[in-house]
């Protein structure tokens, strides 16, 4: 697999930025202690981002750019895949996930549509590691339902058994924010759990992957570096359903660049028990043959569906500060740290990771259990000195 070539670097420089940018957009969401005046400074340092990293490819890619009016209507289409959401994952790479898909860890789930408000939503697909769940879910619409296919999204919670909770997180919502400080808090209250809560989930959003007559199919990816306990039960919440149109005209002011639209209020409550394969889940540790200097690692951890690598490399967060722009930090994280295989292939982390604290990393490389039949060997670039080390099984 050779990852070094223009074209994959370019797709991944963007998939990074996009990961950054949902990063402190799901910070400001669903942390509970932003509220409204808060959450309108984020709303422009958020818009301000997304010029800078050019977001409106992310959501405009085959969408007529719509003026945002009271006369705007949804603009619905039918037989529609999302390339560039399809492509677009916070942790996981495509081919890692087909792997996973082929090798029967995905776990299909038969069920029917559960309907509210003339709409269907049901759960088609479930996969967990210890740090990265997805669910693929399946929305049926009337059809006289007024959307926007490309835009639509939803709010979903996730939590287990245990009320251990996974993650709470809201579509882009500008406008009224009440049901943005309450769910949480109420949730908690009918679990019976303590409130503010600590979610596992480091990163959490939607993905629409395909749109085919009156039907959307969608996914939640969420992923977490202190890792998914071995639960048995898992409830999966969707609600808040909607769409929203952007408006980038220069002349734009922040607020009425987007226009929400909501769809419906219900909400859907799905159990799922899980299947053995994934609360008997094992992951394989590695570890460096040799150590490499100003490196400390804290994890390397190898799955069904990926590598993941987190430490600290002493000086790199000053490195990535001296950069000027988001596609050299990206450079440089990726020319950095690296993987290589006994061929010479090179892999690149397809994750920006997420700062604990200075000089801490977390990556996530596309190679699975079912490629360490062959030598990798982990990479550590400062100036122009390279020191590598072999990954072996801990």
């Amino acid at each position: 697999m050779e990852m070094n070539q223009d074209k994959l670097l370019n797709e991944m420089k963007k998939r990074i930025a996009i990961s950054n940018f949902d990063s402190e957009l799901e910070n400001a969401k669903i942390n509970p202690n932003i509220f409204p005046n808060q959450i309108k400074d984020w709303r422009k340092y958020i818009m301000n981002k997304k010029k800078a990293l050019n977001i409106a490819s992310i959501f405009l890619v085959a969408v007529v750019i719509f003026g945002v009016s009271t006369s705007i209507y949804a603009k619905r289409q039918w037989n529609i895949r999302f390339e560039e959401y399809k492509n677009r994952e916070y942790e996981i790479g495509i081919a890692t996930l087909k792997d996973a898909e082929e090798s029967g860890y995905v776990e299909n789930i038969k069920m029917d549509y559960i309907f509210q408000d003339n709409i269907g939503v049901k759960l088609d697909s479930l996969l967990i590691t210890d740090e990265y769940l997805e669910s693929k879910v399946n929305f049926k619409f009337p059809d006289n339902l007024q959307l926007n296919t490309e835009t639509f999204t939803y709010g979903f919670a996730i939590y287990d058994e245990n009320n251990n909770i996974y993650s709470i997180n809201f579509r882009p919502h500008w406008g009224d924010m009440k049901k943005y400080e309450l769910y949480p808090k109420n949730l908690c209250a009918e679990l019976g759990i303590d409130f503010p809560v600590t979610y596992l989930a480091d990163t959490a959003g939607t993905t629409n992957i395909e749109a085919t007559e009156q039907s959307m199919l969608t996914k939640i990816n969420i992923t977490s570096s202190t890792g998914f306990p071995k639960s048995k039960k898992l409830y999966v919440r969707v609600f808040d359903l909607g769409y929203h149109m952007f408006d980038y005209t220069d002349d734009s002011t922040i607020e009425n660049e987007m226009e929400n639209f909501n769809i419906s209020d219900s909400e859907w409550i799905f159990e799922i028990d899980i299947p053995e394969k994934f609360y008997e889940r094992t992951t394989t540790e590695l570890t460096l043959k040799d150590n490499i200097e100003n490196l400390s690692i804290e994890k390397i951890a190898v799955s069904e569906v990926g590598l993941i690598v987190r430490g600290t490399l002493n000086g790199f967060e000053d490195m990535l500060k001296a950069t000027k722009i988001p596609a050299e930090e990206i450079d440089l994280r990726k020319s950095t740290i690296y993987i290589t295989d006994e061929a010479g292939n090179i892999y690149y982390e397809n994750t920006a990771g997420l700062v604990a604290n200075k000089d801490w990393f977390r990556m996530n490389f596309e190679i699975t259990k079912n490629m360490l039949n062959q030598k990798f060997f982990l990479n550590v670039k400062v100036g122009e000195q390279v020191s590598t080390s072999e990954l072996i099984i801990k």
